[in-house]
Formats: structure tokens, sequence, C-alpha cells
């Protein structure tokens, strides 16, 4: 699983900084060696957006995967 958390810093001090938003994205055990499939859940103060990503090239950067959710669950 991995979870990433989004802080605001105001003015780049950290002891200000809070948390305005939090993405989980979780493997959803049903793909293979090369293929992933993933359940996520994006949260913030306007509520969450929850969501599947299938057929996912376990190959490729992290940041992909990251994309990917992002693309899919923002912009549907």
């Amino acid at each position: 699983m991995l979870s990433i958390t989004i802080d605001l810093v105001p003015l780049g001090k950290e002891e200000y900084k809070r948390e305005i938003g939090k993405i989980i994205i979780a493997n959803d055990g049903t793909g293979d060696y090369r293929i992933g499939n993933y359940k996520y859940k994006l949260t913030d103060d306007t509520g969450n957006i929850t969501g599947e990503l299938k057929g996912h090239e376990r190959g490729k950067s992290v940041f992909h995967l990251l994309k990917d959710v992002l693309n899919k669950s923002v912009m549907e």
C-alpha cells in the first residue's frame, strides 16, 4: 500500500505545516507479475474520491502509478 500525504507549508515554515490531502493506493491482489490492479482513495476537505485502476504496468515508476490514479480519479 502507498500512503501519500499532501502538506501545505506556509512560507516554507515547517512549524505551520498542515495536512490538506491524502492518497491511499492499494494493490487489490488480482494482477500478475506484469500488470497490477489497484484501489485508491483520495481525501481532502471537499470529501473522498474512491475508485479502481486496472491494468497498470508494474515496470514503470511509482510516479507513473500516482499519475495514472490522479488522471483517472480527477479527470473522470
